[in-house]
């Protein structure tokens, strides 16, 4: 019974991050999401069976993300901003310090939840996070922003 509850957990947090990525209710792209996290689900428990999805929750970093809707909000207006005065934007690699940790379940879920968040900006991707090296990767099409270039 846990595990059931487990998958059906997966999926439902598939569906909701897929609607958040795509911005729209729309009834085709709905049923898109629900196959796509079928399948994203299905991914999950065969990592899960070999023993590779070990991760545990980091409330810290969760409290962290309090400020993501504001910076999401922030690069929006900055890249439209940018948009309406038709500024080429080449954008460009920036390379930030991270404590991207080590091989322990929390360090992993910590990499796993900066990466998610941090690719929702419109103006920062996370490319990579080193964890030898303690950095992150990122791309930012305006690195000059005021608080851009940031993993979170």
């Amino acid at each position: 019974m846990r595990r059931i509850r487990s998958l059906v957990t997966w999926w439902a947090l598939s569906v909701l991050l897929w609607i958040a990525y795509v911005g729209t209710t729309d009834e085709l792209e709905v049923l898109a999401g629900l196959g796509a996290a079928a399948v994203a689900t299905a991914a999950i428990e065969v990592v899960r069976a070999q023993g590779l999805l070990r991760f545990r929750v980091d409330r810290r970093w969760l409290v962290r993300a309090r400020t993501v809707p504001v910076q999401i909000a922030y690069d929006f207006g900055l890249l439209t901003l940018l948009l309406v005065r038709r500024r080429r934007v080449a954008g460009e690699y920036v390379t930030v310090e991270f404590p991207a940790g080590e091989s322990r379940p929390e360090h992993a879920w910590r990499r796993a939840w900066v990466t998610t968040l941090g690719t929702m900006s419109p103006n920062v991707l996370v490319v990579e996070l080193d964890t030898e090296r303690r950095t992150a990767l990122l791309h930012s099409l305006d690195t000059g922003a005021r608080r851009g270039a940031q993993p979170l």
